[in-house]
């Protein structure tokens, strides 16, 4: 009978020994303790179908602030930051505390207002209406995931004549909040100096 070569043995067990621990390492080496289960139950695998995510579904014109979900003022929330180069959403006026005004939707544009921190008035002319204010001001249309001015968005068919009528009776309310009692007069005397 014909004995193997020691050196042979030596390197068929290394080979073996290194296919065990590479068996072991892929197979994921756990002790029995790790994987005993208790065999008085029976194991249910359940599976899990994956999250179908959607936009949030914008709101149909009329709707309330109150009635805007969170994901969709979340998504507002972001578009907003990114556009006006902000580290975050100034918050919602209507929350108690932020400076955005949601002046509503239309023709499936939710319409922003924020005043600015100029203190000289400020005049914009958008279709017949006229916006103004005693300070700088912007009023914002968001869409689909943009924000633009409401010059642009009436330039671009977002919002029509009717909408803008409607979002300027929303600016009228606004300030009339914002003056109080002296609306009247101060709003006389902003038209006043525009047309002069």
């Amino acid at each position: 009978m014909k004995h193997k070569h020691p050196k042979t043995t030596k390197r068929l067990t290394a080979a073996l020994s290194l296919l065990l621990i590479l068996a072991l390492s892929l197979a994921g080496c756990t002790y029995p303790s790790d994987t005993a289960t208790d065999d008085s139950e029976p194991t249910e695998v359940t599976t899990t179908e994956p999250a179908v995510t959607t936009a949030p579904v914008p709101p149909a014109d009329g709707t309330d602030f109150a009635a805007l979900s969170e994901a969709f003022k979340a998504e507002i929330e972001q578009a907003y930051a990114e556009t006006l180069n902000f580290r975050e959403f100034p918050g919602w006026y209507a929350e108690g505390d932020g400076v955005v005004y949601y002046y509503g939707t239309y023709n499936n544009c939710v319409i922003l207002y924020q005043q600015a921190l100029t203190d000289s008035c400020e005049y914009k002319k958008v279709g017949e209406e006229l916006f103004c204010h005693t300070s700088g001001f912007n009023i914002f249309a968001y869409r689909g995931g943009q924000i633009v001015d409401l010059s642009e968005a009436y330039e671009d068919g977002w919002v029509d004549d009717a909408a803008i009528s409607g979002i300027a009776e929303q600016h009228k309310l606004m300030l009339k909040d914002y003056f109080g009692e002296r609306y009247d007069d101060i709003y006389a005397d902003l038209i006043e100096s525009y047309d002069a």
